[in-house]
This record gives structure tokens, sequence and C-alpha cells, in this order.
């Protein structure tokens, strides 16, 4: 993925949760946003794991927007005092303010509202409303559920059947989340190793979404490539299998002589 966000909203419980895990990570995904130069968009609480990214954006000397309402402010997430807080009149005007702020989307630990926002999110990518990626920061294994029930339902027939309509990212730490945000814009056939398989994905099916949008992406001088959401470990496809398959097709279908040259 190219380099071009540079504004980030973060979705996050208002709660510090169980796990200290999930206030350190918070604290270091405010921190990483503030050091590489991208503007934060937030809920404007200074509570949970929304006030604790805010904060350590802010103490690194990062830019951060708020977005809340009167009702939330009063009922469950004072403003954070060192932010201007917009204040609008429901939770939906907040949302799409929040949206139209952002060029991408954390997702960290939370609860309903974080579900929420997340799901709009995730709707408005399936019926190609937009684009914008999601970033889920899966701290010790927080959204697995999430994933087994989004598996439940493909299953049962309630999800596409195409996955790679929805532009979603997992990551286990900060550091992977960083690399997937600040992917190089030249071909980078690294980015295989995040990609886990779940039961309704083969290795045959990974290799042609990755090839496929390989190609496209080199005529269109950039390197945005397809993610598959996490639903499950079961098996990596490591970088030295990638390149020789590739090539071998590459070769075989006399696509872009240039990237064989690339995967030598």
């Amino acid at each position: 993925m190219a380099h071009t966000l540079k504004s980030i909203a973060v979705y996050c419980g208002h709660q510090l949760g169980d796990d200290p895990q999930f206030k350190r990570d918070a604290r270091a995904v405010g921190r990483m946003l503030a050091k590489n130069g991208i503007r934060m968009v937030f809920g404007g609480g200074d509570v949970g794991l929304m006030g604790t990214v805010a904060s350590a954006a802010l103490d690194n000397g990062g830019d951060v927007i708020g977005v809340s309402t009167d009702n939330v402010i009063a009922m469950q997430e004072p403003a954070h005092d060192g932010i201007s807080v917009q204040v609008v009149d429901g939770v939906n005007e907040r949302k799409q303010i929040m949206f139209n702020e952002s060029d991408a989307f954390i997702i960290l630990p939370g609860g309903i509202g974080t579900l929420n926002e997340l799901t709009d999110i995730m709707t408005m990518q399936q019926i190609g409303e937009t684009d914008k990626p999601l970033f889920f920061l899966n701290t010790n294994g927080f959204w697995n559920p999430l994933a087994r029930l989004i598996r439940h339902m493909k299953k049962h027939g309630f999800m596409v059947a195409n996955m790679d309509v929805y532009n979603m990212h997992t990551a286990d730490t900060v550091a992977e989340l960083k690399k997937q945000i600040f992917k190089n814009p030249k071909l980078n056939l690294t980015i295989i190793e995040t990609f886990t398989l779940s039961a309704q994905y083969n290795a045959r099916t990974l290799f042609d979404e990755y090839k496929n949008s390989m190609l496209f992406e080199l005529k269109q001088k950039n390197a945005l490539l397809y993610s598959v959401l996490e639903t499950a470990k079961i098996s990596f496809l490591d970088e030295k299998t990638m390149r020789l398959a590739l090539k071998k097709t590459i070769v075989s279908e006399e696509l872009e002589p240039q990237l064989v040259e690339y995967l030598e």
C-alpha cells in the first residue's frame, strides 16, 4: 500500500478493558501516528482507550481532532481537555464527520460503539461506497471472535462470497500495524507474511488474488495490494514459495516481463 494516508480515525473503547496490553497498544498507536505525521481523528473522549490513544498522540506532538455529541459527553465520554472537540447533534453525524475527515481507520479493542463504527465501514465497502482501508489491531486475539462470527455468517449465506470487496487488514502488534500502513510504494512481496488463510481460502485463491492485484497496480504505478480477512491462522504461504509461483505464472502467461526481472 502506498503511503498516501494523511489522516486516520481510531475507533476503540471508552473503557480500558481487562488486559493491560490494550492500554499499552493504544498508547503505542497514538505515538506511532504522531511520530509519522499522521493526523488522528477520534471520538473526543478523555476516558478509556480513546483517551489513552489521543493523549499519547498529543504528548508526541501529533495533530488530533475529536468529534462527539452532547449525549455521549454527558453519559459516558467526557471531552478531552487538551483537544478542541467538535460537538454535533447525534452519533450518525459524528460518524459521518469522522469518516469524511479520515483516509483510513484503525480498530482497537472496544465495545458496541466500536462494533457499530467498524461495521458501518464494512457495509460501505461491501456496496462500493468506499475503499478506505480498515486496520484491525488484534491485541492478544481480541478480534478473533468477530472473525469466527464472519466465517459463521458466510457459511450460512449471509456474507458476500467475494471477500476481497473488503479492504481490511489485521495485525497482532503495533509494529505489524505500522508496516501495513507504511507499505513501500514499490512492489513488495513481503506483504505475504501478513496474509493468513481462512477455511474459506486456499493457497491458489490467495495466489490468484495477489497476482492479479500486483499486475493491475503495476500498470497504475501504485502498489495497493489485496488483503484477506484473518478468520483463522491455519497456514502461511511463505515469500520464497510466492516468488517462485509468481515467476512461473508470469513467464508462462507472458505477462509483464519486468516482473520477472524483479523476482530474480
